[in-house]
């Protein structure tokens, strides 16, 4: 086709990259790990809350905590003191999140949670919990080619961590398209629009996007 087109790339004049799939940042790259969408949210988390404190930026984006193929993972993440923050957290502030690899990894927490006498919520245990179905998250998925190579996974893990630490962007919400979403419509984060379009809760029987009482309504 190229050639009964006449096309002549090397002929061509320079052009700009048309990025119609949208921007997106090392944090976005992680997403295929497990660990990765607990670490891209750490990272605006922690510098969202220290905004206006005396740490207000990582010096350094990665938490290795979350990093790695166990089935479960636990860290501890320390907010500093910022009680004009958003967490108006008057001294340090511990953040606690899991990350579960696989279901039966994400099947054991939950029963974990019910055995210390909850009723499986996070309660006041875990901040947030991250649950990729596939072990080791998307790199692991029934889409990705078969290999006998056993440190595949661990490949395409690192693989990814290399693409993160050389990307000009890192964290979620330095991404300009993001930025230029909440400028024009959603306003800030947290936000009742915000809120409305973004977020869901959960409810027996699945779950229901907020704002949709006001619909039915």
């Amino acid at each position: 086709m190229i050639r009964s087109a006449g096309i002549d790339f090397e002929s061509l004049p320079d052009g700009h990259f048309d990025a119609f799939m949208g921007y997106g940042t090392g944090g976005a790259l992680l997403f295929g790990s497990t660990g990765g969408v607990m670490e891209a949210a750490l990272r605006t988390v922690y510098e969202a809350a220290a905004k206006g404190s005396d740490s207000p930026t990582l010096d350094k984006v990665e938490f290795s905590a979350v990093r790695g193929l166990d089935g479960l993972r636990e860290a501890t993440i320390t907010i500093p003191p910022n009680p004009s923050g958003v967490l108006h957290n008057e001294g340090p502030l511990d953040i606690r999140v899991a990350v579960c690899s696989g279901l039966a990894s994400a099947k054991a927490l939950i029963k974990e949670l019910h055995a210390d006498g909850g009723d499986g919520q996070l309660g006041p245990r875990y901040s947030f919990i991250e649950v990729m179905a596939c072990p080791g998250g998307c790199i692991g998925g029934g889409g990705q080619p078969r290999s006998k190579d056993k440190d595949a996974l661990k490949k395409r893990q690192q693989a990814l961590y290399g693409l993160d630490a050389g990307a000009e962007l890192r964290s979620s919400h330095f991404n300009p398209v993001v930025q230029n979403l909440y400028d024009k419509y959603l306003i800030e984060p947290g936000s009742e629009e915000a809120e409305k379009l973004l977020h869901t809760r959960l409810e027996a029987g699945g779950a229901r996007r907020i704002g949709d009482d006001e619909n039915e309504s």
